[in-house]
């Protein structure tokens, strides 16, 4: 795969997820994360960071914006959960996405229509707590508008990022 192509919403794919205290410098490690937007003209995506730390079989409740995948649906090893409140814009380019193993592709897999609607619900729920003031600082609000995507639905929403406060994506310097 070259980094000519963007990949499509709600795919999963294999990234160098930021760290908190670091948030504009590529983490230590591949995490799988949902991409939850593609804004292709900036080459940034909305990537939500998925964890199977905090999977089932730990017994936690599932957040309502939070999304479970089993890995049977990708190359993930774990069910995974991905959480909104993660979910950082991250420039497309190789410094960020590295695949997770060897013979793993950097784009995992893709969401099917059922847990699509799921996403869909979970980074709703996040946006209305962010637009309620409920969020921490910093933290992107995903709003929700009509776009000409190949994504497999037929009203195709694609995200914008808006931050609480002044932020740069990861990747990409302030223009």
């Amino acid at each position: 795969m070259t980094f000519a192509s963007m990949p499509s919403k709600w795919s999963i794919a294999s990234c160098l997820f930021p760290r908190e205290e670091n948030p504009t410098l590529p983490g230590p490690g591949p995490h799988p994360v949902l991409i939850a937007g593609v804004i292709p003209e900036k080459r940034l995506v909305l990537a939500a960071y998925g964890s199977g730390q905090t999977n089932v079989t730990l017994a936690r409740a599932l957040e309502p914006y939070q999304i479970e995948i089993t890995q049977r649906t990708s190359y993930l090893k774990l069910t995974t959960r991905f959480d909104f409140r993660k979910a950082v814009p991250i420039e497309w380019s190789e410094e960020w996405f590295k695949p997770i193993g060897h013979n793993v592709p950097i784009i995992m897999g893709t969401l099917d229509r059922a847990q699509i609607i799921q996403a869909s619900r979970a980074m709703k729920e996040w946006n209305d707590r962010l637009t309620a003031g409920a969020a921490p600082w910093g933290a992107a609000q995903i709003a929700v508008a009509p776009a000409h995507t190949a994504i497999p639905q037929k009203a195709s929403p694609v995200i914008v990022v808006r931050q609480r406060r002044n932020y740069s994506a990861p990747g990409k310097s302030e223009e």
